[in-house]
């Protein structure tokens, strides 16, 4: 176990006590024992489909570098999120870049930059999601402070995926000209240093290859908003599985702000981030503190279990174990 376990660990250690603190574990018990379970299985099914959407969307961005089959991409998607499950800090994203760079025999750098590529236009559905929400929601006096908290995280996120996505379409658009500046940046450093990082900068541009095609651009924002809407839709129905009927902005809210919960690093399965993300945004709603967590708790529950059932059979199919998520350590 490394360090990066044990700063997951206490992060997810204290969103835990956020999540439980004042909780009275009779009521949160009632709220659990009275919930439909029924709604389980389609929320699972759901799942899966975004699943599917996400290997179709991972399809049209890594085209460019070589056309993959349906299959492959899935599989390695599937593998990925099962290693996020049990890896801190995301480490599944490398595993995905990993398993399908080693079995399509291309560059595992250039397909972590199609990752990347992913995250980006995830987190700018997210934030479409929210502009939408702090557009149309009316937030009631004696929840403003979750309401500033929201729009300060909102503007931090836009302006950090700004500044990411400038600096990726100058690496495709000017290679030469980011390696020459990245190169000075470098000079200080170790030579051996400073090559690894320019080798890593050029796989990487190789992979941001669709950003020359406004068509396929088009298919990616498509995908993202499917992905994201079956997000929704999980939420509306975990929570109709404890009678509680959400307007669709509510639904959209709590996703979002789950969404922001499980970028935050943590523990193996983004425990505690998930769950205090996700109990607080119900709040914002005057749904009770143990109904609130009970909601959560099952939601995250789903998500990690049915990953996990899906991980080991998509796996086993490969012949892989769980012993075979390794990290990339080349290209």
């Amino acid at each position: 176990m490394n360090w990066k376990f044990w700063i997951g660990l206490l992060i997810s250690l204290l969103f835990l006590f956020l999540a439980f603190h004042k909780i009275d574990f009779s009521a949160m018990g009632k709220a659990l024992s009275e919930a439909n379970y029924v709604y389980l299985f389609p929320i699972a099914i759901l799942y899966y489909l975004a699943y599917v959407f996400r290997a179709f969307r991972w399809h049209h961005i890594m085209k460019p570098i070589k056309s993959i089959g349906f299959r492959s991409l899935f599989s390695a998607t599937i593998i990925g999120f099962t290693a996020n499950m049990l890896l801190p800090a995301r480490l599944g994203e490398f595993v995905r870049a990993y398993q399908v760079g080693k079995t399509e025999q291309i560059s595992k750098t250039a397909s972590f930059a199609t990752i990347v590529v992913e995250r980006l236009f995830d987190g700018f559905t997210i934030l479409g999601v929210l502009v939408v929400v702090l557009l149309l929601l009316e937030i009631p006096a004696d929840k403003a402070f979750m309401g500033q908290l929201l729009k300060k995280g909102g503007y931090a996120s836009l302006l950090f995926y700004a500044v990411v996505i400038f600096f990726l379409f100058l690496l495709r658009m000017r290679t030469e000209m980011v390696l020459a500046v990245m190169d000075r940046v470098t000079r200080f450093l170790p030579e051996r240093f400073a090559k690894l990082v320019s080798r890593i900068l050029y796989s990487f541009a190789d992979g941001l290859e669709f950003l020359s095609g406004p068509g396929c651009i088009a298919l990616i924002v498509f995908y993202s908003l499917l992905i994201w809407a079956l997000g929704i839709v999980n939420v509306h129905m975990t929570a109709m599985a404890f009678g509680v009927e959400l307007p669709v902005m509510a639904s959209m809210l709590v996703m979002v702000m789950t969404a922001f919960g499980v970028m935050i690093p943590s523990a193996p399965g983004f425990v505690g981030t998930y769950h205090a993300a996700c109990s607080y945004a119900f709040l914002f709603y005057n749904i009770p503190r143990e109904k609130a967590l009970s909601i959560a708790i099952v939601m995250h529950a789903g998500f990690f279990f049915s990953t996990m059932a899906l991980g080991v059979a998509v796996m086993a199919s490969r012949k892989l174990s769980l012993k075979d998520l390794k990290i990339p350590t080349n290209n």
